[in-house]
């Protein structure tokens, strides 16, 4: 009798700048029936033969992520928006990464980010961090996996709201008010200005386009 194909943990992040080494840490000291954790550091591409011999029904990839969220809030992101929460910043970008392991897993792919509270050099995570890194634990082992919300936060509500301006349909406000898209994001105008919008500086950021 065949037995069922197991779950992947790919932990990725750099355990010397805190907060960043949450997913290596999670990866580390997880074990539950089932699956395969896999601590893959700052490289998780060396780690893809794993992954290819074991064919998982379910890989995730868990790994810092700027969500502008609380400390050790932990999301599920798609892959098209994980360039817009700062993760997967080592040697692989991540989507690259997922496209090439996707023939390799026979059911899903999901990568999930937590909140980190502090990106500097030295060990060991944050408080907030360790807790939020046990209740993901919890939810992987469990597979629970239906408790994992999506991320569908402000700043992707903010987003949309960014691409509605950046194509007004009404008459341009005034002066104080008025959005320009600089050569490094989307900027407010108005008395000492310009201004970068707060919370708006991932989603609205694009590649400068020559004038």
């Amino acid at each position: 009798m065949t037995s069922p194909s197991p779950n992947i943990l790919m932990g990725i992040g750099n355990e010397n700048r805190c907060d960043d080494g949450v997913g290596t840490c999670l990866a580390r000291h997880f074990e539950a029936p089932g699956w395969i954790a896999l601590a893959c550091s700052t490289a998780p591409e060396n780690f893809t033969s794993v992954v290819r011999r074991h064919a998982p029904h379910r890989l995730v990839l868990v790994d810092a992520a700027e969500l502008g969220m609380a400390p050790g809030a932990f999301r599920r992101v798609p892959p098209e928006r994980i360039a817009d929460t700062g993760a997967g910043t080592h040697a692989l970008p991540l989507s690259v990464l997922i496209d090439f392991l996707t023939p390799c897993v026979t059911g899903e792919i999901l990568f999930i980010g937590i909140q980190p509270a502090i990106l500097a050099d030295g060990e060991g995570l944050t408080a907030e961090v360790q807790e939020g890194m046990r209740a993901l634990a919890a939810v992987l082992s469990g597979q629970r996996f239906e408790e994992i919300e999506e991320w569908e936060t402000l700043e992707g509500k903010r987003g949309e709201a960014c691409a509605r301006q950046s194509t007004p349909t009404t008459p341009a406000p005034k002066r104080s008010e008025t959005l320009r898209r600089g050569r490094q994001g989307l900027w407010r105008w108005g008395r000492g200005g310009p201004w970068p919008l707060p919370g708006l500086w991932t989603v609205c950021e694009e590649t400068p386009t020559n004038a």
